[in-house]
């Protein structure tokens, strides 16, 4: 059982145990508890989501994904993107979007779809495109949707 193990690591220190329990996982199962699902995702076989003591989901990275499947796509504009953020909650392809820091994710239906109807908003409204990039879900998006925050 390794709780936290790479948490107050230097990032030299967190890979060289990364990698080590890379090679350990061919001999022995490991039991590896964090909060840094990142770690998670590089590291383990299986996952397994405990939300207040209980197993909310579990199963492979493939089996989350493909469970909680959902599109995103990641856009970032020069200036304040608050204005982008409600302009594109109303859009009719949007599910819901988060916000970090200069990046919106809109998490859309139907990629293509929204792909194209994004696309020609941000052309006909002349707004100051940085980055447009179709991205799958994280397992930290699939643990927020999980546990419903």
């Amino acid at each position: 059982m390794l709780d936290e193990p790479v948490s107050a690591l230097d990032p030299f220190g967190r890979r060289e145990v990364l990698e080590l329990l890379e090679g350990l996982k061919k001999e022995t199962t490991i039991l590896f508890s964090t909060h840094i699902l990142n770690d998670a995702e590089e590291v383990c076989e299986k996952i397994l989501f405990l939300h207040n003591g209980i197993i909310v989901e579990s199963g492979t990275m493939d089996e989350l994904k493909e469970r909680h499947k959902q599109e995103r796509i990641d856009l970032s504009f020069k200036g304040n993107v608050e204005e982008y953020v409600q302009i594109l909650e109303w859009h009719p392809s949007v599910e819901h979007i988060s916000k970090e820091g200069s990046v919106i994710s809109v998490f859309v239906k139907n990629i293509e779809e929204a792909r194209h109807a994004l696309l020609n908003n941000i052309y006909e409204g002349n707004w100051p495109l940085l980055k447009f990039e179709i991205s799958s879900m994280t397992l930290e998006d699939i643990f927020m949707k999980v546990v419903g925050k």
